[in-house]
């Protein structure tokens, strides 16, 4: 199953799954939206960059870019692929209502 990529935020800030190369020996699984966020949760599609993922004293996550400086804050209570496209998601049609 290949992973659709999550809009963090607008204008494209976009969360894409890792690159795959058919050279790899051990290539990793695509992203899955059931599984909880990593440390390096997938790459900046915009400058190919791993993006971060940290909690911050439990009250909120953190998603950011370390090569542009993007951050993207998320509520403490995301904490799986599927909890991010659907903060993501809510939180779009709110800002454009």
């Amino acid at each position: 199953m290949v992973f659709t990529p999550i809009m963090l935020r607008q204008p494209a800030v976009i969360l894409a799954d890792f690159p795959q190369s058919e050279d790899d020996e051990f290539p990793e699984e695509p992203l899955q939206d059931e599984e909880p966020l990593r440390h390096e949760v997938g790459i900046h599609k915009e400058c190919a960059e791993v993006l971060h993922f940290y909690r911050i004293f439990g009250a909120h996550g953190v998603i950011e870019c370390l090569k542009c400086r993007v951050r993207i804050i998320v509520p403490r209570t995301v904490a799986t692929y599927a909890d991010l496209r659907r903060y993501c998601s809510e939180s779009g049609s709110r800002r454009s209502a």
